[in-house]
């Protein structure tokens, strides 16, 4: 399991990404967590590989898409792509920014 962990308007928001196998490959699991509430969760199987930047990367950004963090649409999709970018900037070395 790997643990990412950002905050967003002083909230502790946690992506837990869990990979399992499978018969035919090999799965990523996300719940998206604030402040210990499932916010979401999302699932993506592989095959063979993936090439994400760094360990779930597609599965936590299908997770952050399907979640409503705000009622307003313009505000919900700035939160989400922010989270995105922070998660991001957790997971990649600084080199890589």
């Amino acid at each position: 399991m790997t643990i990412y962990e950002t905050t967003l308007k002083g909230k502790k928001i946690t992506a837990l990404v869990i990979s399992e196998d499978t018969r035919s490959g090999f799965r990523h699991r996300v719940e998206i967590q604030q402040n210990g509430w499932i916010m979401a969760s999302a699932k993506t199987n592989y095959y063979n590989r993936t090439w994400e930047r760094y360990h779930g990367e597609s599965t936590i950004n299908a997770a952050i898409d399907g979640a409503k963090w705000s009622q307003d649409k313009e505000e919900n999709a700035k939160i989400k792509k922010q989270l995105k970018r922070q998660f991001a900037r957790r997971a990649l070395p600084k080199w890589a920014w």
